[in-house]
């Protein structure tokens, strides 16, 4: 498919109501912890955000992406998305960005 068609389709998706719990739960660890209730936020969930970047390439759309540093106490060494938690006083796009 091509750059522009799915720039199109995404606009369009992203034009009307976002899916809610129902797709959120979806994505809740199974088998789902205590903590974890509809509507529920745990204490110690934290704010984050990513950033999706699709870019044209030779063989058609690509997503960037990054390996975080074999250093960082969560996840390291793993391919993401560019982003993460949010840290102190950072803005949701602050953090999608950095």
């Amino acid at each position: 498919m091509p750059l522009r068609d799915i720039e199109n389709l995404l606009r369009d998706r992203l034009k009307g109501t976002l899916p809610g719990i129902d797709a959120q739960m979806r994505f809740a660890p199974m088998p789902q912890r205590m903590e974890w209730r509809v509507g529920h936020f745990p204490s110690e969930a934290r704010t984050a955000a990513a950033l999706l970047l699709l870019y044209p390439a030779t063989g058609g759309p690509a997503v960037a992406l990054t390996v975080r540093s074999s250093g960082l106490a969560r996840h390291p060494g793993q391919v993401s998305l560019p982003g993460g938690a949010t840290d102190p006083g950072e803005t949701l796009a602050e953090a999608a960005l950095r």
